[in-house]
């Protein structure tokens, strides 16, 4: 006989029936709530577009740099200029530092009025003259879906909770 099994016919036999029911069920209903922390180590996390499909990603952002040895009337200027174009949906004016701590100079964000008109705008922005680089900020994609449905999830969180209360009882 395994000695195990042995000891644990001796322990259950020393103590009476309904705690014996008690011990098992609290036994039981931890492994329930190990295997149900367990399912969510292989529920896929919804992921972004792969880093091959980034260049297909529509730009949402364009970030121009300008050069710090610009006077404050050549980039008001400029500003003006950009403002009115009409592939251009909103400009901000920021200082380098409140995006990157080392950097200097400014920056101009600009929306574009869609993403049909954004590379042709990234090439404007590159050709004038004072502008040191230009960032295209592409959209992250829509997430792929979780392959669990909503009721399956709350399904698997309500009984993570049942059993963990249930087996402090």
């Amino acid at each position: 006989m395994n000695p195990f099994l042995f000891l644990f016919r001796e322990l259950l036999g020393s103590i009476r029936a309904r705690s014996a029911l008690f011990f098992a069920l609290t036994g039981l209903l931890l492994f329930l709530f190990l295997a149900v922390v367990g399912t969510f180590f292989l529920v896929p996390s919804p992921s972004l577009a792969e880093a091959g499909e980034e260049g297909s990603l529509p730009i949402e952002e364009i970030q121009v740099h300008l050069s710090p040895r610009l006077s404050s009337a050549t980039v008001d200027r400029m500003y003006l200029d950009i403002r009115a174009r009409e592939d251009v949906e909103r400009v901000v004016f920021r200082f380098s530092q409140e995006l990157d701590r080392v950097a200097s100079g400014g920056v101009f964000v600009i929306d574009p009025a869609s993403p049909d008109v954004a590379s042709k705008l990234v090439v404007d922005m590159q050709s004038l003259n004072g502008v040191t680089e230009v960032v295209e900020r592409r959209s992250q994609g829509e997430p792929i879906r979780s392959p669990l449905s909503t009721a399956a999830r709350i399904g698997l969180l309500s009984s993570l909770v049942v059993t963990i209360a249930l087996s402090l009882l």
